[in-house]
């Protein structure tokens, strides 16, 4: 038979396995949980680190697409400009032809009339 002793320890024994067994299962247990929150929290960073990636880029193609159409419309503007300083120009040639003309009929009508009375004398 077996002492007496002896089966008292075999109790105890598995006691002490099932506390470091559950004991274990614990510590595991806390472990994957700082482990899912370190998983977490890392990918809430990269979340947040792409969200302010997509945010700049956007802020960089506004601003381009402003840029551009700020360029669209100067450069419109100074077509615009050209064109009203061509329409000027060429209006004031035909003002300048226009004056030519008159002072050029004055001058013939002038001249036909000093010739009349040189003539009639």
């Amino acid at each position: 038979m077996a002492e007496p002793g002896a089966a008292r320890s075999y109790p105890r024994a598995t006691a002490i396995d099932g506390f470091l067994k559950t004991d274990e299962r614990q510590r595991l247990a806390k472990e994957r949980r700082e482990e899912r929150e370190k998983y977490l929290a890392a990918r809430e960073q990269q979340i947040l680190e792409k969200e302010r990636r997509a945010k700049l880029q956007y802020e960089k193609q506004m601003e381009e697409r402003w840029r551009r159409l700020e360029e669209q419309r100067q450069r419109e503007e100074q077509k615009r400009a050209a064109v009203e300083e061509k329409r000027r120009q060429k209006l004031k040639e035909e003002e300048v032809r226009i004056v030519i003309y008159f002072w050029s009929h004055i001058w013939d009508t002038n001249c036909q009339m000093m010739k009349h009375q040189l003539s009639s004398k």
